[in-house]
């Protein structure tokens, strides 16, 4: 098992892969590092509602498209 990883190593560092297929291949050694444990939760793979980012960015005004278009139509 030790000359797969060890292989895996080589390739990617390499750098003869697409850096998609690298940092697939550096996940899985980082997976085994840590004993096959993800390095996330689900639960913070989930998308927020936006009534969370609206708490957690409360100062925060998110500017629209139709403001945009006002400002450059105005500006004529």
């Amino acid at each position: 098992m030790d000359q797969y990883f060890a292989r895996m190593a080589s390739v990617r560092a390499s750098g003869d892969m697409p850096s998609r297929i690298r940092f697939m291949l550096q996940d899985v050694e980082d997976m085994r590092e840590n004993k096959w444990e993800p390095r996330r939760v689900a639960k913070e793979m989930t998308p927020k509602t936006i009534g969370q980012i609206r708490k957690e960015f409360p100062h925060t005004r998110v500017r629209t498209l139709s403001a945009d278009v006002d400002s450059v139509i105005n500006c004529r």
